[in-house]
């Protein structure tokens, strides 16, 4: 706020009484900006009942009398504040004082201390000094421009001289839509109209302005003898309230289209305004929420609950946030998380409240279902830490799939040239020495026959597994007893076991068991798995046969206390041609019966384990699914 040139040293006067700050508008009259006294409330009452009527300095001057005389004070000193000027508005600082003579120039009750560019009466003030406006006076008799200040580089070409205006050079730069409302304009100004008019003119330089013109009327003896005229470039507003507006449109699509609920409450709880969409989320139109009050759409035993929520949101006069249950207009009932905050106005008057709510009734079930599978993960936990070594296995399996593929051939070859290497050198020997007794030429029969056989079942191994492994072989399903299958197969190697003192140990379920599977290929895999029991199981040991069932599996659990598998060979042991390395090579194999054996067990759907520690034998879970239809668990 500017100071006069008396207080740019340290002021001793009295401190004024009473300070205003105020805005006089050529529009709107007189405002209050600031007050500061004991009787700024009494001030205040008296500027408000007559602000409409100040237009002008004249006016105004005669509302600082009537203060000074209602208020009695001695005397009253305006400033005029020129770093609040706007266009069509001035700022006025007025200090009131009860000490006589603490304002010179000044004399009590009769009249102010003015600045003297405002000791004009009967006329408008002009604001100059302001870019883009231009200030001029137009005498009625003949029409002459005098006294044009402003900016005139914006509003002419550079260099113009003022005396050079005319009322025609104005005219013209009128844009011609606008032209015909421009005449009416000055016609009323003639009759004394003062409103303003907004239009549109062409710059020296061809650009288009939009433009707000001010008058007012200069009397002399009750007849009007000139117009003072201010021109204000809006270009800059105008697009400024094109932004607004469409800002204003973008927030108004937004409100219709936002899939959330966005209400604003009145003084007593009433929707004032609710997004169509929203009042859709709860079955209703906005029309039929319009004036009813929130706590009416709420469920019946959680409206004192909202009310609380509502009095803590008053309270902290920020956002606060909280949950509300919601009756549809058809009786559902729908959560919605809601965050709202209070309104005031300017004089922390309480307006309303606004809020948006987010329909959170599906998250709600997903955290009342989400605790209900946390009970049950507990119990699939255990399943999966079951499951875990199986899929282990295939990624091992898929990881080494393309590795495996290259050296098929050299395997095959290497499997199939041993026994052909016999065959053929036992062969040879036969068919040159004709003086071979008959005796080693029997043996050397026996070794070609034994060789044979053993080439026939390693071919027939690998074309089983080409099949299994191309999805060729078609399981022969049917129902069987397969604990008929396992026993028989122990009988078979029986025989094997007590050459070499094997004990074999064998318990079965007391129930009857069927299952649907291709009792061939089983055969298969239960031969396989307890012909390497015996085989690699020393004299005197041990091979324990466990078929038990568990819901709806049988569990078949062969484990001997054979040489056993080190530990890093058994994640390639499901592997084709994978032979453990071991010192001792007089136990034969081709490498491909356990790759054989996960194969059928996989088509059937079931599931292989294999866990063995070199010196300490090895077990063989095996689990097929049983039959539904014939078979019923008993616990």
């Amino acid at each position: 706020m500017p100071a006069n040139a008396e207080n740019s040293k340290i002021s001793t006067s009295p401190k004024p009484a009473l300070t205003l700050l105020l805005e006089v508008n050529e529009d709107k009259g007189a405002k209050i900006v600031y007050s500061e006294g004991k009787v700024s409330q009494r001030a205040e009452e008296i500027i408000n009942s007559q602000a409409a009527s100040v237009k002008d300095f004249k006016t105004f001057s005669s509302l600082i009398q009537k203060l000074e005389k209602e208020l009695k004070f001695v005397s009253s000193r305006i400033n005029s504040v020129d770093d609040l000027k706007t266009p069509g508005a001035a700022f006025y600082e007025v200090e009131f004082s009860a000490v006589t003579g603490q304002y010179s120039g000044s004399q009590s009750g009769t009249k102010t201390a003015v600045p003297g560019d405002l000791q004009q009466m009967n006329v408008a003030p002009r604001l100059t000094g302001f870019s883009r406006t231009l200030s001029f006076h137009v005498d009625t008799p003949n029409s002459r421009i005098t006294e044009l200040t402003g900016d005139i580089d914006w509003f002419f070409s550079p260099g113009f001289k003022p005396e050079n205006i005319s009322a025609t050079a104005l005219m013209r730069k009128v844009h011609p839509a606008d032209f015909r409302q421009f005449k009416l304009k000055l016609r009323g100004a003639l009759q004394g109209d003062t409103s303003s008019i907004n239009y549109r003119i062409y710059s020296d330089d061809q650009q288009l302005k939009y433009v707000r013109h001010f008058v007012h009327t200069v009397t002399s003896g009750g007849r009007i003898t000139g117009i003072s005229n201010l021109i204000v470039d809006v270009t800059d507003d105008k697009e400024l309230i094109g932004k607004l507006r469409s800002s204003e449109e973008k927030l108004r699509i937004l409100f219709e289209t936002a899939d959330d609920l966005i209400f604003v409450l009145d003084q007593t709880g009433g929707f004032s305004s609710v997004n169509a969409l929203g009042a859709l989320s709860l079955e209703f139109l906005p029309e039929e929420m319009i004036g009813k009050h929130f706590i009416s759409f709420i469920d019946e035993p959680e409206r004192k609950v909202i009310a609380i929520s509502f009095k803590e949101l008053l309270k902290a006069s920020k956002l606060v946030t909280f949950e509300a249950a919601f009756i549809t207009k058809f009786g559902k009932r729908l959560t919605f998380e809601i965050n709202a905050r209070p309104v005031y106005s300017q004089k922390n008057r309480f307006d309303g409240i606004v809020g948006i709510g987010r329909n959170v009734t599906s998250r709600i079930h997903d955290h009342e279902m989400m605790n209900d599978l946390n009970n049950k993960l507990i119990e699939a936990n255990r399943i999966i830490s079951i499951e875990r070594d199986r899929v282990k296995q295939r990624i091992s399996v898929l990881e080494e799939l393309n590795h495996l593929k290259s050296e098929f051939v050299a395997n095959i070859s290497h499997e199939l040239r041993t026994p052909l290497a016999s065959i053929i050198g036992f062969s040879e020997t036969i068919d040159s020495d004709t003086d071979m007794p008959e005796s080693v030429r029997i043996d050397f029969n026996k070794i070609i026959l034994t060789e044979s056989k053993r080439l026939a079942d390693l071919i027939n191994d690998v074309l089983d597994i080409s099949k299994l492994e191309g999805g060729k072989v078609v399981l022969d399903k049917s129902d069987f007893d397969p604990i008929d299958l396992i026993t028989e197969a122990v009988s078979e190697f029986r025989k094997n076991a007590d050459e070499k003192s094997i004990t074999i140990l064998e318990e079965y379920p007391d129930v009857p068991v069927i299952i649907n599977a291709d009792k061939e290929r089983l055969t298969q895999v239960f031969e396989n798995i307890i012909s390497n029991a015996v085989k690699f199981t020393n004299p005197g040991g041990r091979i324990t046969i466990f078929v038990r069932l568990r819901k709806n599996e049988l569990e078949a659990i062969i484990s001997d206390t054979g040489v056993g598998i080190p530990k890093k060979d058994l994640p390639y042991i499901f592997q084709k041609f994978y032979k453990v390395s071991r010192t001792d090579n007089s136990l034969p194999g081709s490498g491909l019966g356990l790759a054989l054996v996960k194969q059928i067990i996989d088509l059937h759907k079931g599931y292989i384990n294999l866990k063995s520690e070199e010196n300490n034998g090895t077990t063989v879970i095996i689990k097929l699914q049983l039959n539904p239809k014939r078979y019923s668990n008993n616990g």
